[in-house]
C-alpha cells in the first residue's frame, strides 16, 4: 500500500483510540479501511483528497457483491457488510481531522437484516416438538443449579442426539428405546472428531456426552413421559497412568522463552493497538501461570475481584461451585495494574477483566506458540490448561506442598493433586 495511505490508516486507528474504542473494534477498522485504502489504489486514486461519494457507492456495490474468501461459494454476511460500511463511516468521520475538508460525510449505509429469517436457520435444525423439549430441558438443569457452562455442553449435546433421531426418521421422544441409546453411544465411540482430524471422541468428551443423555432421560421420568428408557449410567474407564502420560508441561526455561517473544509479537499492528495486544498476553501468562486459574476462571474474573491493597485475586465460584482467594506475587501484581490502568481502564463495556470470548484466550496463547522460534515449545500441545499444570509442577519442585498446592489450585481433594507427583 502506498506510504501516505499507510500513514492516514495509523493515524486513523490512532484516533478511534483517542476516542475510547476498545482494542477489538480498533482492529477491526484496520481490518475494513486497509481494503478500502488498496482498493482506490487499484482504481488509481492515489491521493486521499480525490476521494468522492461515488467512490464510496463503488466500493459499497463491490462488497456486496464480492464472494467470500473463507467459505466457498458464499457472499459476505449481511452482518460483516454492516461492520464494515460503520468502519467506512467512521474513517469518513475521521478525514476532516486529517484536514481533508472535501471527503464524502458518512453514508450511514446498512444492510437491513431479518431476525427472523436467522432464527429460521437454527430451527431447521430440529423439528418444533424437539426444539420445545430442548428448551424445558435447559430450565429443568438451570432449576437445579447446574452451572451456565453446564447448560451450554448440554444444550450443544442433546441438540446432536435430536439431530441424530431425525436423521434416523425418530421424530418423537416417545420411539426413543433402550436400543435406540445404545445404537447412539456406539454411534459418538465411533465416529470421527469434528475438530481434530484424524482423531476419534476422546473419552472424557464420550463421558460427558453420556452424562447429558442420562440427564435428559431423567428429566423425561421428572416430566412423567412414560415408555422411555432409564438413564444408563454407562461411563468409559479413563487409564490414569495414560492421562498422565499425555500432560505436557514447559520447564521453567520455556515459560522464561515464551513469555519473552511477547515484546516482538504483533509487529504488523500500529504501536497503539500492538501495545494492547502485548499487554493481554503479559496478563494471561500472570492469571493462568502465575496464579494457575483454570480458563473459565480467568474469562469470569472481574476488575472488583482483584484487591492490589491486601494484593489478592478473588476467583468467585470456581469448578464445583468453591470460591477461593489467591496472592499475588510482585510480577502478577505490575502486570495487573498495568494492564487495568494503562488499557482495560478506557473500555467500560461491562465489568469483566477481558474485553473478549473465552476461546479468544487459546487463540491468542497458540498465535504466542507459533510466532516463538523454539521448535520444543512449538511442537508441545500448549493451552492455558498447561500453563496451569506447569505451575503447580513449578511450585511442587520448589519445594511446596502438596496440601498448599490444591489449596492455590481449587482442587477439592488431595488426589487430584497427587498426578504432580508424577510429572517431578
Amino acid at each position: 500500500m502506498k506510504k501516505d495511505y499507510e500513514t492516514i490508516a495509523t493515524e486513523f486507528l490512532k484516533w478511534l483510540d483517542t476516542l475510547g474504542y476498545s482494542a477489538v473494534l480498533i482492529h477491526y477498522g484496520s481490518l475494513s479501511v486497509k481494503p478500502f485504502l488498496e482498493w482506490l489504489e487499484n482504481k488509481q486514486i492515489h491521493c486521499i483528497k480525490n476521494l468522492t461519494s461515488q467512490h464510496i457507492s463503488e466500493y459499497q456495490n463491490y462488497l456486496q457483491t464480492r464472494p467470500n474468501k473463507i467459505y466457498k461459494g458464499r457472499l459476505l454476511s449481511a452482518a460483516h457488510l454492516n461492520k464494515t460500511f460503520i468502519a467506512i463511516d467512521k474513517f469518513l468521520e475521521f478525514l476532516p481531522h486529517y484536514g481533508v475538508t472535501s471527503a464524502p460525510v458518512p453514508t450511514n449505509y446498512r444492510i437491513k437484516t431479518s431476525k427472523k429469517k436467522r432464527l429460521q436457520k437454527v430451527e431447521t435444525l430440529i423439528n418444533t416438538s424437539y426444539k420445545a423439549i430442548l428448551e424445558e430441558y435447559i430450565t429443568w438443569l438451570d432449576t437445579l443449579g447446574y452451572s451456565e457452562n453446564v447448560t451450554i455442553y448440554c444444550r450443544r449435546y442433546i441438540r446432536f442426539f435430536f439431530e441424530w433421531l431425525e436423521n434416523r426418521q425418530i421424530n418423537s421422544i416417545r420411539q426413543i428405546t433402550n436400543k435406540t441409546i445404545t445404537e447412539y453411544h456406539t454411534y459418538l465411540e465411533t465416529r470421527p472428531n469434528w475438530t481434530y482430524k484424524g482423531r476419534m471422541l476422546s473419552i472424557a468428551h464420550l463421558n460427558h456426552n453420556f452424562w447429558a443423555i442420562d440427564k435428559f432421560l431423567e428429566f423425561l421420568h421428572q416430566y412423567s413421559v412414560t415408555n422411555v428408557p432409564i438413564p444408563t449410567n454407562r461411563r468409559m474407564e479413563i487409564d490414569q497412568e495414560a492421562r498422565i502420560l499425555k500432560i505436557e508441561t514447559l520447564t521453567q526455561e520455556e515459560i522464561k522463552t515464551l513469555y519473552n517473544c511477547i515484546p516482538d509479537t504483533y509487529q504488523n499492528m500500529p504501536f497503539v493497538e500492538r501495545q494492547v495486544k502485548q499487554a493481554e498476553l503479559k496478563v494471561m501468562f500472570a492469571l493462568f501461570y502465575g496464579c494457575g486459574l483454570r480458563r473459565s476462571e480467568g474469562y469470569k474474573l472481574r476488575i472488583k475481584d482483584i484487591d492490589f491493597d491486601r494484593k489478592t485475586i478473588f476467583v468467585e465460584q470456581g469448578k464445583n461451585y468453591k470460591d477461593r482467594i489467591i496472592p499475588m506475587n510482585a510480577g502478577v501484581y505490575n502486570e495487573l495494574r498495568d494492564y487495568i490502568y494503562n488499557f482495560r481502564s478506557r473500555h467500560q463495556r461491562h465489568d469483566r477483566l477481558f474485553n473478549y470470548n473465552m476461546a479468544t484466550f487459546g487463540n491468542k496463547l497458540k498465535y504466542l506458540q507459533n510466532f516463538c522460534a523454539d521448535e520444543t515449545i512449538k511442537a508441545k500441545r500448549l493451552s492455558l490448561h498447561v500453563l496451569r499444570h506447569s505451575i503447580a509442577t513449578h511450585l511442587l519442585q520448589n519445594g511446596m506442598s502438596i496440601e498448599n498446592i490444591a489449596l492455590f489450585l481449587g482442587h477439592s481433594c488431595l488426589d487430584s493433586t497427587q498426578i504432580y507427583t508424577h510429572l517431578v
